[in-house]
Parts: C-alpha cells; sequence; structure tokens
C-alpha cells in the first residue's frame, strides 16, 4: 500500500510541475500574440467572454472583468471604436442593447487560441516510437480521469 502512495505522490509533483510549464509557456504565448494585437488583457478577455457565451447586455460583463459598469461602458466604447464589437438593439425594449462580437474579432480571437497551442507544436518529442504511444495512452487516461467530476464535488 505504501509503495502505491509513493506513486500517487509522484505522479502529482509531476503533474503540478506540468501543469506550470505549459501554463507559463500557454500565457507566455498568449501574451505575446495579444501585443502583437495591439489589445490589451481585459480586452481579450471580453472578446473570449462574447466568442464562448455569445452575445450580452453590458452589465453582464462587469462579474467576469470584475470592474464596474462605467468602466465596462469604456471598455465597450473602445472595442467597438478598433471595430471589434458592435451594439445591437433588443427585439421589444428601445433602451436594451446587446453587445455582439464582429467577424474582425471572432478572427482574432480564433488566431489568439492557436497562438495559446503553439509551444506544443514547437516541441519536438524525440523518442522512440514505443514511448510515444505509452505517452497517448497516458494522456488519454488523464483526459478521461480529468473530464470526471473532482472527489466530493457535484457539477
Amino acid at each position: 500500500m505504501h509503495a502505491h502512495t509513493s506513486a500517487q505522490a509522484e505522479i502529482q509533483t509531476e503533474l503540478v510541475k506540468w501543469l506550470n510549464l505549459s501554463t507559463q509557456r500557454t500565457m507566455d504565448e498568449f501574451v505575446r500574440f495579444i501585443r502583437k494585437q495591439e489589445i490589451t488583457l481585459q480586452q481579450m478577455t471580453v472578446l473570449m467572454h462574447l466568442h464562448y457565451h455569445g452575445s450580452c447586455e453590458m452589465s453582464r460583463l462587469v462579474e467576469p472583468l470584475q470592474i464596474g459598469k462605467s468602466a465596462v461602458s469604456q471598455l465597450v466604447e473602445r472595442l467597438v471604436k478598433m471595430g471589434y464589437l458592435e451594439r445591437v438593439e433588443v427585439a421589444g425594449d428601445r433602451r436594451a442593447r446587446l453587445v455582439r462580437i464582429t467577424a474582425a474579432a471572432e478572427q482574432v480571437v480564433l488566431e489568439a487560441i492557436a497562438a495559446r497551442q503553439n509551444w506544443i507544436e514547437a516541441t519536438h518529442f524525440d523518442m522512440p516510437l514505443g514511448d510515444q504511444k505509452q505517452m497517448v495512452q497516458a494522456l488519454r487516461h488523464l483526459n478521461q480521469l480529468f473530464a470526471l467530476p473532482a472527489r466530493g464535488k457535484t457539477a
């Protein structure tokens, strides 16, 4: 039983190392990309939110951005002027407006997502074919485990 506990601890240690390295590389690529696009992290957060969640009222951006309504309004205005967002009237309510991502912004988001993964393609996995196959099996198993709810947590 002790060997099992030791093996689990070793797995956890290596996973934490891998998580730290992959997060660092992912964020480095992402930040490099958004700087090249001349947009801020907060602006990209708005674009990503709208990409994944669809159009919404500006007030719905307050929580994910953790800023006030007036700051959200200024941020949205800048993105509208940049051609990345548009305001759309809500049918039946002349005062309500939705914020919608434009096709240009959608393209930027897709490129940002790809940029986050560039480091993986640039990594050379120089190892014997048998080791590569074992790695694929281990990664598939990890993906299955991580797709399950955490112990003691419900979805």
